[in-house]
């Protein structure tokens, strides 16, 4: 099994990579403790991901959520075009492009 997402610790930067969906979701949830990543803004890129579904549309709400009862900030980038138009459908799109 390949890796989703890369850590870069420096840069409070996590990179994903391939598909977020309901097949690949455990990985980020077993993985990834955002929480203890980063104490201020984290950044998370998109630019290597080439499918998104609900389940990581899912995914990135809980993100918000996490971060937003830390006192943290988190940005993404390059979020693909389905995400966002998931998002849209689903009314959370402000939440997740601010």
């Amino acid at each position: 099994m390949s890796k989703i997402f890369e850590f870069h610790a420096e840069q409070c930067r996590v990179s994903l990579h391939g598909m977020i969906d309901r097949y690949t979701i455990g990985q980020l949830l077993a993985g990834l403790d955002l929480s203890k990543s980063c104490k201020a803004q984290l950044t998370i890129d998109f630019s290597e991901v080439e499918k998104v579904d609900s389940a990581g549309l899912a995914w990135l709400l809980k993100i918000v959520g996490q971060a937003n009862r830390a006192g943290q900030t988190v940005h993404f980038t390059h979020l693909p075009e389905q995400l966002l138009k998931l998002a849209r459908v689903c009314g959370v799109e402000s939440l997740i492009t601010h």
